[in-house]
């Protein structure tokens, strides 16, 4: 039993050393994480990150069609559980 619960702890805590993601839970949680994910990146790939999530927040707010909340909803959406890496190439999409 005590050998189960020593690999469970272990599981768990390799699971947590991952890349830091977004967390778009609230809007606290939000800017915390991404201060997280910002403070591990070197400064290109900060610059890139930055450029990216504008980028993002520019297509989802330049949609007429929907309400100041559905766009809120879709940002999250789109920059939930994200990597750094991951919000970067979404930026870099044309």
């Amino acid at each position: 039993m005590k050998k189960l619960l020593v690999v469970a702890a272990l599981s768990l805590f390799l699971v947590g050393c991952g890349e830091p993601k977004i967390d778009a839970s609230s809007d606290a949680a939000m800017k915390e994480s991404i201060a997280a994910v910002q403070k591990d990146l070197s400064d290109s790939d900060r610059v890139k990150f930055n450029k990216s999530i504008m980028r993002i927040i520019a297509q989802v707010g330049f949609d007429f069609k929907t309400t100041e909340e559905e766009k809120d909803k879709a940002l999250r959406a789109k920059l939930d559980g994200k990597t750094a890496q991951e919000i970067i190439e979404m930026g870099e999409k044309k």
